[in-house]
């Protein structure tokens, strides 16, 4: 470092790296004691959230070490164009609060909507591995009794790991509403996907678990509504694969579950 640098007088762009380091350390606390993070984030990986947040502070303290004494280091334009690159990631994580995986990223994702028959053939075959080992964790939880009069209570993902088990059987299930997929082109308007994500550590793997719901009753219903159905499930095999439907004789509209219950999570 210069002397002229050292002895730089003091302006706004001298305390921006130190703005800069701070806006991240609150960053990280923000995503922990809020648990905004649930959002994108497996909830047990919390612990790289805290060691994220003990670097920035680590960094902080180091920040104003040099503030102090003076030692900037760098001209205006390049602590200008630093400070911006490292806070691009923090306007990221402020403009999807309050948002997760919803309809459009079920139709990015979904195995029927694969540009090719490769794509979904490997798409396919990732689900399968994934939902397999997930039933290994998943079966010994899962109560078959679990049930009000002759209806089981299942989610999504009991449909999936036990499909044979409950082929044929009234289920009430909830999940959230996608209408209008390009795959359902040949299927009859009264149909719509019910669906949820499951997530091994981050939305980045996240894989779509759906559900096929033929209603012929009357209601208006949106993507990303969350919804509960209730009717007879049953299995059909189409192209290769098993899919899973829910003749239904009731759809309700039913409040959205917090962040922390909206997915499916692998356990770690």
């Amino acid at each position: 470092m210069s002397k002229k640098q050292a002895g730089r007088d003091f302006n706004v762009f001298t305390i921006l790296p130190v703005i800069t380091i701070l806006a991240w350390a609150l960053c990280f606390g923000f995503l922990m004691f809020s648990e905004h993070y649930y959002a994108f984030l497996h909830p047990k990986v919390w612990p790289l959230l805290l060691i994220g947040f003990l670097i920035a502070f680590t960094f902080l303290l180091y920040g104003i070490y040099r503030f102090v004494k003076k030692e900037y280091g760098y001209t205006d334009l390049q602590t200008v164009l630093r400070s911006a690159i490292l806070c691009l990631p923090i306007f990221f994580i402020l403009s999807v609060q309050g948002t997760s995986l919803d309809s459009f990223a079920l139709s990015k994702r979904s195995l029927t909507a694969s540009k090719s028959q490769t794509d979904a053939e490997k798409s396919l075959q990732k689900l399968i591995e994934i939902t397999e080992n997930f039933s290994k964790q998943y079966e010994k939880t899962f109560d078959p009794l679990n049930q009000k009069g002759n209806i089981i209570q299942a989610s999504i993902l009991d449909l999936n790991n036990h499909a044979q088990q409950l082929h044929g059987k009234r289920v009430a299930v909830a999940g959230s509403v996608l209408k209008g997929k390009p795959s359902m082109a040949e299927t009859e308007s009264n149909t719509f996907i019910l669906f949820r994500f499951l997530i091994i550590c981050c939305t980045a793997d996240a894989t779509p678990i759906e559900v096929h719901v033929q209603y012929e009753g009357d209601t208006e219903l949106k993507n990303d509504d969350w919804v509960k159905v209730t009717g007879t499930f049953y299995v059909q095999e189409k192209n290769g694969y098993s899919r899973l439907h829910v003749k239904a004789d009731s759809v309700v509209k039913h409040e959205k579950p917090p962040l922390k219950e909206k997915y499916f999570y692998f356990s770690l």
